[in-house]
């Protein structure tokens, strides 16, 4: 949380979430970019091209070839 709070002072961040889908449909926001263990790339890009976002995913896009698939289908 310490980490957080300096971030949030370094980077003049306006609003802090603590759930990724919380900003989705909340934030005023275009485009996602998606920097997280690999294991939560395929479900946070779901769910950011339901919620209409351009998305930039850290590679690999998916943990198989079968999620990389779904995530090219849903865009």
């Amino acid at each position: 949380r310490e980490r957080l709070e300096d971030v949030v002072k370094v980077y003049e961040v306006r609003e802090v979430y603590t759930d990724y889908r919380e900003m989705l449909e909340k934030a005023d926001i275009d485009a996602v970019v998606i920097t997280t263990p690999h294991k939560y790339h395929f479900p946070m890009a779901l769910d950011a091209i339901r919620e209409e976002k351009h998305l930039i995913v850290e590679k690999p896009l998916g943990i198989n070839s079968q999620e990389a698939r779904k995530i090219a289908e849903e865009a």
